[in-house]
């Protein structure tokens, strides 16, 4: 899961994780996603390992989110895990580099198309391949409802043997 982001757009002063997405049951956004990995867990009888992808900037509250709610069921370090993304240098709208106040060249999360870099930086895919992991889903925590251990995508992408499967949504307004 990338969970690199602050919730800042969302009025959140936290990562965005922890925002509140279902207000009647007091969940969070991170809560919602590890019940979707635990009802695949009973499904399967298997226990999906959760990597999350955070920012030098949340990562520690991340975690202390996290512990302060019992992992969610889950067991750090067995079958939870996080990992810190990469930064780049920031650039201003006329592509110049950004100098910070210290006279250090300012650096920010590098995003989404970071994560395969990030996951080999953070041994990620050694440890995803000791443990005969095939198939590995990503996605933004964003999305809230994403079905994040999804039989017939993965199904469709062994049967027509592809090395990368995605699905997307067109936006209606």
């Amino acid at each position: 899961t990338m969970a690199g982001g602050q919730g800042t757009r969302l009025g959140h002063p936290g990562p965005k994780g922890t925002y509140i997405f279902d207000v009647e049951k007091n969940k969070s956004i991170f809560e919602t996603l590890c019940e979707t990995l635990k009802d695949a867990w009973r499904k399967y009888d298997t226990v999906i390992p959760w990597y999350l992808m955070t920012s030098r900037e949340n990562n520690e509250q991340t975690i202390e989110f996290f512990e302060k709610n019992r992992n969610f069921g889950y067991q750090k370090d067995k079958n939870l895990f996080f990992f810190i993304q990469g930064e780049l240098p920031m650039v201003d709208t006329e592509g110049k580099i950004l100098v910070g106040e210290n006279g250090l060249i300012k650096e920010a999360a590098d995003g989404h198309g970071g994560i395969f870099n990030s996951m080999v930086k953070g041994n990620v895919v050694s440890e995803l391949d000791k443990a005969g992991v095939k198939w590995v889903f990503t996605c933004g925590v964003d999305n809230p409802l994403v079905n994040m251990v999804d039989p017939y995508l993965l199904g469709l992408a062994i049967t027509k043997n592809c090395k990368l499967a995605t699905r997307s949504l067109v936006k209606t307004s």
